[in-house]
């Protein structure tokens, strides 16, 4: 938001802040898992030292918030971290957390997300389906972008249709799910309250 503003300034003071606290914490606990969003791993990769001590004891890093490139992906993954296991999320309050399914041998995508089920065999608490931008009752077919819409299916709630302000690939369902996923998420133009994942340049 501050860089959207102009206020660039204040978004580097605020990323130096946080940068200094994960030093203290690195230099004084043995951390083997890393929560955080791309923008700041960005800026762990770009300081050696907080580069060196992330790589010498996190074995885990979960990333959410903000949208990343397939391309970027795979350079954490096999050239920054590749000791760790890289997990991406993707939710809101609302539909809950998807999560970054386990990669298949031939998988086009490098992260697709699909909701996990409230118990197996069960149905997902929450359903992704990417629509048509312009008529939000049609689905797009496989591979292709559209809006994303959710349908919740918790035990206390039921939620059809309710459009995010996220736009996403629709990917087929993984092995053993009935359910569709979907890959490469940003927000639409203009971002807002309601998108899960804020604006960012995507490959």
């Amino acid at each position: 938001r501050r860089e959207r503003e102009g206020r660039s300034e204040e978004m580097q003071a605020y990323v130096g802040h946080l940068l200094q606290q994960a030093h203290w914490v690195l230099k004084g606990d043995r951390v083997t898992v890393l929560v955080t969003i791309p923008p700041l791993l960005r800026a762990i990769i770009a300081n050696p030292e907080l580069h060196d001590l992330v790589r010498a004891s996190v074995k885990g890093i979960i990333w959410s918030a903000t949208p990343m490139g397939d391309d970027e992906l795979k350079n954490w993954e096999e050239t920054q971290f590749p000791e760790a296991r890289i997990v991406g999320w993707y939710g809101n309050a609302l539909m809950g957390i998807g999560v970054q399914r386990p990669r298949r041998a031939g998988d086009e995508y490098r992260c697709p997300f699909s909701m996990p089920s409230s118990h197996r065999g069960a149905a997902p608490m929450a359903y992704l389906k990417a629509v048509d931008f312009n008529d939000p009752e049609r689905g797009v077919e496989y591979g292709q972008e559209g809006q994303v819409r959710i349908s919740v299916l918790r035990y206390e709630t039921f939620i059809p249709h309710h459009l995010e302000r996220d736009r996403a690939t629709r990917v087929r369902p993984a092995a053993g799910d009935p359910w569709d996923g979907v890959a490469r998420v940003g927000a639409l133009a203009g971002g807002g309250s309601g998108s899960a994942f804020g604006a960012a340049p995507r490959d």
